[in-house]
């Protein structure tokens, strides 16, 4: 709790330096005393990620485009967003950030509305552009962007934020299975040379609306990876794992490695507690026998 109190301080304290930092901001002698001096409109963040389920279900998603004024918007305000260099920042962001966001295909949203023209109402402060998706159709493998700068505002005596004046959006569809566990059980050699390694964190990634891949956070690598029995060293099983469950009973109902399909699993058996999230894993493959609890830590 006090690392979560220490990064949400952390967060304040990094947002209102960058708000006072704006360099539009900055030319206010009194900073945002006589805010209304310069209406600022731009996006309330750098960045906005929507996490979805992994189902056939239309959602409309709503970003917001902010008046930064001592008073609300005193008339209609038309601001026009662009999508002309969506690529361009979206690239800049996975290098930046060492990501992998991919260009959201239009063929997967459609705009509400008028589209990329947003209206702050008068008497308001916020206007939303509208984005219908329905997730069932997106590759959950994969994590989509938009790169939205604002473009152009009705009306005279706007400025457009020069920190908040673009957004990328991400858009990603997540099973409920998906997310960060941490794991402790048993993994029995049965040549006798090596064990489990446990307590050990690893990442379930969505694939389908059912289906999740696992990836081993602690050891970086998407295979299995046992220690000897002194503790001492650490061997690579060669196993990659998917897990498969039936969502009407919440079983486990199959194990397979999505490198070596042909690879065999038996004596799968296992749950999935959807209050809780814990996840109950048993499985057999050649000479290694697994029997895990999955404790569900956080969101991926």
């Amino acid at each position: 709790m006090k690392k979560i109190l220490s990064l949400l301080a952390i967060m304040a304290v990094v947002c209102l330096s960058s708000c006072l930092k704006d360099e539009l901001v900055e030319d206010q002698a009194y900073g945002l005393i006589n805010l209304n001096a310069k209406k600022i409109i731009g996006f309330n963040e750098t960045t906005q990620s929507f996490a979805l389920p992994f189902e056939d279900k239309e959602r409309i998603l709503q970003i917001p485009v902010h008046l930064s004024a001592e008073k609300p918007a005193e008339e209609d305000i038309t601001v026009t967003l662009s999508l002309a260099n969506s690529a361009q920042l979206i690239t800049k962001y996975n290098t930046d950030n060492g990501q992998d966001l991919v260009v959201f295909n239009p063929s997967l949203y459609q705009f509400q509305g008028s589209g990329l023209s947003v209206v702050i109402p008068k008497g308001s402060n916020d206007g939303y552009l509208s984005i219908k998706v329905n997730s069932i159709n997106f590759d959950p493998s994969s994590t989509y962007a938009l790169g939205l700068t604002i473009n152009s505002v009705s009306g005279s005596g706007y400025t457009i934020s020069g920190n908040y004046g673009t957004v990328i959006a991400s858009f990603g569809a997540k099973n409920v299975y998906d997310g960060i566990y941490n794991v402790t059980g048993t993994l029995t050699d049965a040549n006798g040379l090596y064990k489990g390694d446990y307590p050990r964190n690893f990442s379930l990634t969505t694939t389908s609306g059912t289906r999740v891949t696992v990836y081993d956070l602690d050891y970086d690598f998407d295979k299995y990876i046992v220690i000897n029995n002194a503790g001492t060293s650490a061997a690579n099983t060669g196993i990659g794992l998917a897990f498969t469950f039936d969502p009407s009973t919440n079983a486990l109902v199959s194990v397979t490695d999505p490198a070596s399909p042909a690879r065999v699993f038996t004596n799968v058996s296992g749950s999935f507690d959807p209050a809780t999230k814990k996840i109950i894993v048993n499985w057999t493959s050649g000479r290694w026998k697994v029997s895990e609890t999955w404790t569900f830590k956080e969101d991926r």
